[in-house]
């Protein structure tokens, strides 16, 4: 359950490498929510779902994050 939760969180925050490498890829093949974020406000001028999008993937990482120490100190 640990690195399910780790891996789910370190997935958020890799945007740097995908856009860098590959911008979504071809067919959006690599596109991840991050970049998916960052197309919609900046390359497609869609602001508003952009950001929604952002506050989503923070909401999601809260969760996961309040999970981990939930279980972590279960176990403690």
């Amino acid at each position: 359950m640990t690195v399910v939760l780790l891996v789910t969180l370190l997935s958020l925050a890799n945007f740097g490498l995908v856009y860098i490498m590959t911008q979504g890829g071809p067919n959006n093949a690599t596109n991840i929510l991050p970049v998916y974020s960052y197309q919609q406000a900046f390359s497609f001028n869609n602001l508003a779902y952009g950001a929604l999008i952002g506050d989503v993937m923070v909401i999601i990482a809260t969760i996961l994050a309040a999970g981990y120490v939930w279980a972590a100190r279960r176990r403690a």
